[in-house]
């Protein structure tokens, strides 16, 4: 009985879906929008060709309107593969995918301080 219900559900669908006067708006996994650079602090470069960047911003939080301190890690490529902790660098999304954990490029390195805001 479930399959029968299962086929003619999704025989339905499929019908809905040729019409022209119904659309569907399935999100997708790539409709996330990247910015389009961020700088950061590198916290490891023990990988080959790849550095991990530590960005902290802060954001008010959604209830209490206090400034919240929020850090998040981005796996980015290191052509040179010379960059070592604690150095500052801007990165920008690389514009496809490196690796598993990879999508961003070191764009600029800022050396020991961070960089100058553009």
């Amino acid at each position: 009985m479930a399959a029968l219900l299962n086929t003619a559900t999704f025989g339905r669908v499929n019908e809905l879906r040729a019409s022209s006067s119904v659309r569907f708006n399935v999100p997708s996994k790539m409709s996330t929008v990247m910015k389009a650079d961020t700088t950061g602090r590198i916290v490891s470069s023990k990988c080959a060709n790849t550095v991990v960047v530590l960005v902290e911003t802060q954001r008010p939080h959604p209830k209490y309107k206090k400034m919240v301190n929020i850090s998040k890690k981005f796996h980015a490529y290191d052509e040179s593969n010379e960059l070592v902790e604690g150095q500052f660098v801007r990165i920008e999304p690389s514009g496809r995918r490196l690796s598993k954990m990879k999508r961003w490029v070191v764009a600029e390195i800022c050396g020991d301080r961070a960089c100058d805001a553009q």
